[in-house]
């Protein structure tokens, strides 16, 4: 990452410009105060360095000092690179993100102690990328214990969110203007194949490393995730939000299992094949990554 350039990748160069010349209201809030810092007090070879660095050891140091606490092996940091992996893909490119989606893992996995929802889990939303803010109804989704009322009323949820998004505020939320993520090549209400793949297997391994008496209020949780994706599928940057959303059942998925932990970074890495495989832009992020390795290894 630090010697890897010049960098190819739109959004990845956009985030280097950033720092070099920082636009109000362009990024969340956080993230662009820490630029406007940076651009006052770092010389311009080291900011990017230093702006990763800040976000990602962190909730490395976080996991690590949890697993430290229990005493009861590295539990954590293996649920930590479950997330690493499946972001691999995606970090290279959209860094905020990829930022967010270690910095959700590791608070969710630091507290994993505590029976309620504390204000540290939206903390990621709020400094780096909104779509963590999706957060907090899942995990006070999870803390709950599963009803079949519940699920009606999340399935009802879900359809007033998408409503409300589509036809009353136009994709518009928290001043920001989301239209223009709508991705012209995908068809909307397109059947999203290997999501459903993917939450099908995800929704197994939870039935296999789970105790009984939770397994449907995870499963219930997959569900709604999924049927939001179909309804959603035309927006590009709800992706975002779907890819959090497995973060946290993983997570949580993995702090309560009992028995073959081991599925879940399987999943992980299955995921990140997927992406790698099929996904359109799988050639384009070979070609990124390769760049900046090769051209790190000889410097």
């Amino acid at each position: 990452m630090f010697r890897g350039g010049p960098f190819i990748a739109y959004d990845h160069v956009n985030y280097i410009n950033f720092l070099n010349d920082p636009i109000p209201f362009l990024f969340e809030p956080g993230y662009t105060a820490v630029a406007y810092a940076f651009h006052g007090l770092l010389d311009e070879s080291v900011r990017f360095p230093a702006m990763f660095l800040l976000w990602t050891a962190p909730p490395v140091w976080i996991v690590w000092k949890r697993d430290r606490r229990e005493q009861g092996g590295a539990k954590g940091m293996m649920l930590f690179a479950c997330v690493l992996t499946k972001a691999f893909y995606i970090g290279f490119i959209t860094q905020r993100f990829f930022f967010a989606e270690l910095w959700v893992a590791a608070l969710i996995i630091h507290g994993s102690g505590r029976n309620r929802i504390s204000f540290k889990e939206s903390m990621p939303g709020l400094l780096l990328h909104f779509s963590t803010l999706s957060v907090l109804p899942s995990l006070i989704w999870l803390r709950h214990r599963f009803t079949w009322r519940k699920l009606v009323m999340g399935c009802g949820l879900v359809l007033l969110a998408y409503g409300y998004l589509k036809l009353i505020s136009g994709f518009q939320l928290f001043g920001y203007d989301y239209s223009r993520y709508l991705d012209p090549n995908e068809q909307p209400g397109g059947f999203p194949v290997f999501s459903v793949l993917e939450m099908v297997i995800l929704g197994m391994i939870c039935h296999a490393i789970l105790p009984r008496r939770i397994v449907l209020n995870f499963v219930g949780l997959v569900g709604l995730i999924l049927l939001m994706k179909m309804l959603l599928g035309d927006i590009e940057v709800f992706s975002r939000v779907f890819q959090v959303q497995v973060d946290i059942v993983m997570v949580m998925a993995g702090l309560r299992a009992y028995r073959r932990v081991w599925l879940l970074y399987l999943f992980g890495f299955g995921f990140l094949l997927i992406q790698l495989l099929f996904t359109p832009g799988a050639q384009d992020m070979f070609l990124f990554h390769s760049t900046a390795l090769l051209n790190a290894l000889q410097f």
